[in-house]
């Protein structure tokens, strides 16, 4: 089974009231090629709650927006 966000943009960030906790998501294979970037802007959202990476466009909160999967 192949899974994608109805807009096909990976996930980063953290919940709400929970900064301590990161969630990384790319679903199936679409985000191998995006592993390492991804794996850096974690690791500084982790250790200083952001990064000077604009990544608004894969807000966990955005997916709330979104239409339910397909």
């Amino acid at each position: 089974m192949y899974t994608n966000t109805p807009d096909e943009h990976l996930l980063i960030g953290s919940p709400p009231g929970r900064p301590r906790l990161t969630i990384l998501g790319g679903c199936s294979g679409h985000s191998f090629k995006f592993a390492s970037v991804m794996g850096d802007v974690a690791a500084e959202v982790a250790l200083t709650g952001g990064t000077e990476r604009d990544i608004s466009a894969l807000a966990l909160d955005r997916a709330a927006l979104l239409s339910p999967l397909r």
